[in-house]
């Protein structure tokens, strides 16, 4: 009577490591689900805005910029207008929603067929890791609707452009 007890203890042993390895397996999918979640993020990811949105006012009146969003392993930060917000962020199929300090949450979702984040009401495209750092320089090109004004060939995103640079002493 032990002995057939002691083979129940196994078997249920043996439940309970069959259940255990449910238990890694539900943990398998969600850390594959997770991973897949945000793999259009792969952190770190930075994007910037489509177009130019106010970025804060100067002497001359507002001033516009492309917007950025940044993500890194377990947090993201956005720079709009002349704030910037951060905070963690959680990854569902292709959403991916933030949340800053405070009661409030910002939401994205990935569209993989434009490669284009929509976050908060804004498009934003993924930067390539060896993208050089933005910079701008003035246009002094007199015939310009931009002359005199800081320009960037980001502002050209997803137009066509060409530049050229000159230097003269």
């Amino acid at each position: 009577d032990d002995d057939s007890a002691g083979d129940d203890d196994d078997s249920a042993g043996d439940d309970d490591d069959s259940a255990g390895d449910d238990d890694d397996s539900a943990g398998d999918d969600d850390d594959s689900a997770a991973a897949q979640a945000c793999s259009f993020l792969s952190p770190p990811a930075q994007f910037l805005s489509v177009g130019q949105h106010e970025c804060g006012h100067g002497p001359n009146g507002i001033n516009y910029c492309h917007w950025s969003l940044w993500f890194e392993a377990a947090d993201f930060t956005w720079h709009y207008s002349d704030v910037a917000e951060a905070g963690p962020y959680e990854c569902t199929g292709d959403t991916v929603v933030g949340n800053p300090a405070g009661p409030m949450t910002r939401t994205g979702t990935w569209d993989a067929s434009t490669e284009v984040l929509a976050w908060e009401g804004q498009d934003y495209i993924w930067l390539s890791p060896a993208a050089h750092p933005d910079f701008y320089l003035p246009d002094v090109n007199l015939s310009s609707q931009t002359y005199g004004q800081p320009v960037s060939p980001r502002d050209y995103l997803r137009k066509v452009s060409g530049w050229y640079f000159g230097h003269a002493t």
